[in-house]
């Protein structure tokens, strides 16, 4: 009987595991990630969120992602990492780059150079030299570009196209005093406007950029070794360009870019660049610049760059010298009418580990579950630990609220959603929670269910000699008991129509069940977001009521408080 048994319970097993491989593509049983340590940090005018981690913490361009998610974390108050002013004070996630920086050595010029091994560096995916040189040395590569490349070119001497570089390659690393010497070098040189934006990008070599320049027919005025001369420039996005005044619809839609895929780009660690102008180097001189309040750029963590060219305003001749010029670049034309087939151009050049379209659903928790369902899947590394759920939502639709974006936070999720409207800061209030402590006096008295403590009842009588029962709980003709009533009483009890019940040996569910209770659950299933999110949690509800059977993270607490549900554990 024994073996038969087991072996149902593992045929049933067997089959729910092959329902829900179908079903579900991840699935994360995260331990709760205890609260880092942080550092109190005043802000400073003139300070960013980027400024201070990168400038004061030293931390690292690939881990800014998670370090927002931190920060977010752990200063709840901050609905908006744009949204920091001087003189307040808040809390710098001690993780990760920042926890890990080592003393930097303070040089001649002012600038911090940062030790680097002697050993071989590995090619990373994603990086190009620009990256690290910003990453290994800490110094902004408008600073150090062509210098560097010569350095990198006299030990490396096997690399015969600087501007491409393949993950897995190595690399030996010029030391911190050759670099500082080359530093020292380039500040004799003139320097780009300072009113300009530099892209920080890697400058095409000479043979690349005479190449490119007859075959895309830039209009601009040639020096005497045939490459532009200094004093040259082309600008993109402006008038010079014969395109005329900027129609109204035009600039309805660079707006709409920039209301809705920039921030979904910059929440994912992107740098958005949509005012000033755009300035990207050429070597010998001449510069290539973009006006990004009309053609806007964003700088992906991954090293891509994409330039939306919402209007159509840049030629396919310009297109192609620029992303053979510019490798890390990407011309991106597109209506933001068709937000989706223009999120599809960004991500597919995005640069990032994987990207899956309308996938199944994501699944975390521990007691409680939470699918998360995406248009877009997108996992940032390898790892598969960062990873992007993105949607597009209508503008009568509500964003997903701040306490389920912070509970999957926790398991390394971050949900971004293009349009949509904020939810109300009321649903951020705290979640009282009341203890039954397995009481059902308790349980009743807060259902606001009638019912009776050690009501007597007379099960027979004969003259002066009465027999009764006390019962301990009575909801009209139902006894709910510990200590069940002996035999024959039981039987008396019975032919009073009285139904006894072992509150011992039967689950909440099934005692609401013969009290008659309409509930949901368990688990009680909620759409958070209807088509992005569906809650489970381990629990019945009764009405307004949400009675939990184990205790759930603090978050889901909060969102359950704040949807008006009264909270109960049993």
């Amino acid at each position: 009987m024994h073996v038969r048994t087991s072996m149902m319970l593992v045929a049933l097993m067997s089959c729910f595991f092959c329902i829900s491989a179908a079903d579900i593509t991840l699935i994360k049983h995260a331990r709760r990630v205890k609260a880092p340590q942080t550092s109190e940090y005043v802000v400073r005018e003139g300070d960013t969120l980027r400024k201070i981690l990168m400038e004061v913490y030293h931390a690292k361009e690939q881990d800014l992602p998670y370090l927002y998610r931190q920060f977010r974390l752990q200063n709840p108050t901050i609905t908006s990492l744009d949204t920091i002013h001087a003189g307040m004070k808040v809390k710098i996630p001690m993780v990760g780059s920042v926890l890990a920086a080592a003393e930097e050595k303070k040089s001649p010029t002012g600038l911090e150079v940062k030790e680097v091994t002697p050993d071989e560096y590995v090619i990373k995916q994603g990086e190009h030299l620009a990256k690290i040189l910003k990453d290994i040395y800490g110094i902004p590569d408008d600073v150090l570009y062509r210098q560097y490349i010569d350095l990198i070119q006299q030990l490396n001497p096997e690399i015969t196209d600087p501007d491409r570089i393949l993950a897995g390659q190595k690399l030996k690393l010029p030391g911190p005093k050759q670099v500082l010497s080359a530093v020292k070098q380039k500040q004799t040189a003139v320097s780009p406007p300072a009113a300009a934006t530099s892209a920080g990008v890697e400058q095409p070599r000479e043979e690349a950029v005479s190449a490119a320049l007859p075959k895309a027919g830039v209009p601009v005025k040639k020096g005497e070794e045939g490459l532009p001369s200094a004093q040259s420039q082309q600008t993109m996005g402006t008038p010079s360009m014969d395109r005329g005044t900027s129609a109204p619809g035009k600039a309805r839609d660079v707006r709409e870019v920039k209301r809705s895929v920039l921030p979904a780009l910059k929440s994912m660690g992107g740098i958005q660049r949509d005012s000033g102008t755009y300035f990207m180097p050429i070597s010998g001189g001449t510069s290539l610049s973009i006006d990004t309040s009309e053609i806007p750029v964003m700088e992906l963590d991954t090293g891509r760059k994409i330039i939306f060219d919402v209007n159509g305003t840049i030629t396919p001749e310009m297109k192609e010298f620029i992303e053979k010029a510019f490798p890390s670049f990407t011309v991106i034309s597109g209506s933001p009418g068709d937000l989706e087939g223009l999120m599809d151009k960004v991500l597919s050049v995005s640069g990032y580990f994987s990207i899956n379209k309308n996938p199944s659903p994501l699944l975390v928790g521990s007691e409680e579950k939470l699918r998360f369902f995406g248009k877009w899947i997108v996992y940032k590394d390898f790892s598969r630990r960062n990873v992007f759920v993105i949607n597009l939502l209508g503008d009568d639709e509500n964003k997903t609220p701040q306490s389920i974006r912070r509970y999957a936070g926790n398991f390394g999720i971050d949900l971004i959603e293009i349009g949509g409207r904020d939810e109300h800061a009321a649903a951020l209030k705290e979640a009282p929670l009341v203890d039954l402590k397995h009481s059902y006096p308790d349980l009743l008295k807060n259902l606001n269910i009638p019912y009776k403590l050690n009501q007597e009842i007379e099960l027979m009588k004969s003259g002066p000699i009465r027999i009764t029962y006390k019962a301990p709980v009575l909801v009209d003709k139902v006894i709910l008991a510990e200590i069940l009533p002996e035999g024959e009483m039981l039987v008396m009890l019975q032919k009073q129509s009285f139904e006894v019940v072992d509150t011992r040996e039967l689950l909440l569910e099934e005692v609401l069940d013969i009290l008659g209770q309409d509930f949901d659950g368990p688990p009680v299933k909620i759409a958070v977001a209807r088509g992005r999110a569906e809650l489970e949690v381990p629990g019945v509800r009764i009405g307004t009521s949400m009675i939990l059977l184990k205790k759930v993270d603090q978050e889901i607490l909060k969102y359950l408080a704040a949807s008006g549900m009264t909270l109960f554990v049993w």
